[in-house]
């Protein structure tokens, strides 16, 4: 991994994978660049909350079949003191496709093409 990120920081979290450094097809570049991004511009620490998951635990926390999670392009960041609204418009300016404002984190991907939504 390079810059702020360690690779254990995105692997999934679920029972059956814990401790594996299970990061299924790998975390892709795009999306590295992109937190990267994230990172220097708010100059602080980023708590990766979830990275890569693996299908069946992308199915327990109720995630989409197709959720950019399960392809290694997704993240839910946070950072202390974190206003979401803030954290979506630097995600923006940092590059990310996908942007989805929670009320305690912001799912950030890099799946190719503009979302924005609110969970």
């Amino acid at each position: 991994m390079s810059g702020y990120f360690q690779l254990k920081e995105f692997a999934c979290k679920c029972k059956r994978c814990k401790g594996s450094l299970n990061v299924g097809p790998g975390i892709h570049p795009k999306l590295l660049e992109v937190l990267n991004a994230i990172r220097s511009e708010v100059g602080i620490p980023i708590v990766i909350n979830s990275g890569y998951r693996c299908p069946e635990h992308n199915a327990e926390v109720g995630g989409s079949p197709k959720s950019q999670h399960v392809e290694g392009t997704a993240a839910d960041i946070r950072w202390k003191d974190m206003d979401v609204d803030d954290a979506a418009l630097i995600a923006d300016y940092c590059g990310a496709d996908g942007i989805g404002v929670y009320s305690t984190f912001v799912h950030v991907d890099v799946r190719g093409v503009k979302a924005r939504w609110r969970g």
